[in-house]
């Protein structure tokens, strides 16, 4: 028997191989080509960059495109679109098992083609539409679109529109799961070319309103690049009863007062996973949900008192917690003392300053997060003499103060750290950004057993473990 004949082994190969590679197997050795190419292009990128004096290349391309066409079943446009633009139509005929489709950029001559695209492909359960193709396409064409793909779970659209115009989405596709990327404006209706509002604000207000209320959807997951003013988050959440996970790309802005009421009410029950990316102090907000709702919680800021009212009231069943904006206090360690459930926690994702928690403020107790997968934190280095010494480092600190350290020698506060690593059985994901390539390499040294580490200067493994937050 053929190996590849078994799908598993067939799937991990083509995942550990590049794109060049497998097709170099599949010149070397003609019986596998038929094996890879369904894998090959299981999942299909167009070219960010592609120069247009490259004839030849946009010739091959064009050419795999049109030829393997039927085995494509995701489908990213990320550019190159001059090659997609050039091609036949025969090829859009030829794609008719699309699960994805998402575009991040388009060609304005393109609009019918790629409408044409949408629709027949009747299994879509992801689509993605860019700032201004969603907008152009007018409202009609996108609801009688969500309408005809019944299998459609997740959707994401880039240009504002109106809390009525999301009701009659979430109504036109009532088995939506995940809506990302939504600009909500407060305006109540918003006109198309198909309708053209005559009522009065009092009338169009009432209709929408009883609009919401009617409209039943399983929506669990809403990411919103921009909320403009608390009644289109009132009006949101109406339509949304059973959220799960709540992302805020934006600041909350005028809704903070809404949203702190909406959780106080109960309206938000079901909410277990909060996403906060812009940079604030969200300590009312963190008082204002109900202890031990949070299971993810991701949130920017450098607030110490926002740090300790999550762990006070959330910490016993946080799964996941990340800290972009927090990096260099010491308190960041108290995660590892009151977060048992803990299977995630980063801080400081982006920090580009010298700036690092104290490793010896992480050997002050006992951890509790004996589950811990990923841990990225950005942790400093020991030098020097202390004012505050943990209790277990008092006798070998008292050795080691009196010879010289050498350099990028690990100190005893590292190793001590180290051998705590060593006693998280479920550890696969470390990353310290520590800035010397010279140091990363001697903390790998001491904790063979992780499979994946991060350090700066050394390359990242290519499955990041944040990607999906």
């Amino acid at each position: 028997m053929n190996p590849l004949d078994i799908a598993e082994l067939r799937l991990y190969v083509a995942n550990y191989l590049g794109f060049e590679d497998v097709k170099t197997c599949a010149l070397v050795c003609r019986s596998w080509y038929w094996y890879f190419q369904p894998l090959v292009w299981h999942t299909f990128s167009t070219p960010s960059h592609m120069d247009a004096d490259d004839t030849t290349r946009q010739i091959a391309l064009k050419d795999s495109i049109q030829n393997n066409a039927h085995w494509i079943r995701h489908f990213h446009v990320t550019g190159g679109i001059g090659v997609l633009h050039s091609l036949p139509d025969t090829w859009l005929e030829r794609c008719k098992s699309l699960l994805t489709i998402r575009f991040d950029v388009y060609h304005r001559d393109d609009l019918q083609r790629w409408n044409r695209l949408i629709r027949s492909n009747s299994g879509l359960r992801k689509l993605g539409l860019p700032s201004g193709l969603d907008r152009i396409v007018n409202d009609p064409h996108v609801l009688a679109i969500l309408k005809s793909h019944s299998q459609l779970r997740e959707l994401r659209l880039s240009s504002p529109f109106s809390i009525s115009y999301l009701t009659r989405i979430l109504q036109a596709s009532p088995r939506l799961l995940k809506l990302f990327g939504v600009h909500l404006t407060d305006e109540l209706d918003k006109p198309s070319d198909e309708h053209v509002q005559t009522e009065g604000s009092t009338t169009a207000t009432t209709r929408t309103t009883t609009e919401m209320a009617s409209t039943t959807c399983v929506l669990q997951h809403l990411d919103l690049a921009r909320l403009d003013g608390r009644p289109a988050l009132n009006h949101l959440i109406a339509c949304t009863r059973h959220l799960e996970t709540l992302s805020f790309q934006d600041s909350i802005g005028a809704c903070r007062s809404s949203l702190i009421r909406l959780f106080q009410e109960g309206r938000l029950r079901h909410l277990v996973n909060l996403s906060l990316d812009k940079e604030d102090d969200y300590i009312n907000l963190i008082n204002a949900i109900p202890d031990g709702q949070l299971r993810m919680l991701k949130v920017r800021t450098s607030s110490i008192l926002c740090l300790s009212a999550i762990l006070q009231r959330h910490g016993p069943t946080l799964e996941t917690l990340l800290l972009p904006g927090m990096h260099g206090c010491p308190e960041l360690a108290q995660v590892m003392y009151r977060c048992p459930r803990l299977k995630v926690f980063g801080s400081g994702q982006g920090v580009h300053d010298d700036t690092h928690a104290d490793v010896r403020a992480f050997l002050y107790g006992p951890w509790v997060c004996r589950s811990l997968e990923v841990l990225s934190v950005p942790i400093g280095l020991f030098r020097g003499n202390f004012t505050s010494t943990p209790p277990i480092l008092d006798d070998a600190l008292a050795m080691i103060q009196i010879r010289p350290k050498r350099q990028f020698e690990p100190a005893v506060a590292e190793l001590l750290f180290m051998e705590r690593l060593r006693q998280l059985e479920k550890l696969w994901f470390v990353d310290f950004v520590v800035q010397e390539e010279e140091i990363a390499l001697s903390y790998t040294s001491q904790v063979e057993v992780l499979t994946n580490y991060n350090g700066r200067g050394l390359q990242r493994d290519r499955l990041d473990p944040f990607s999906s937050f």
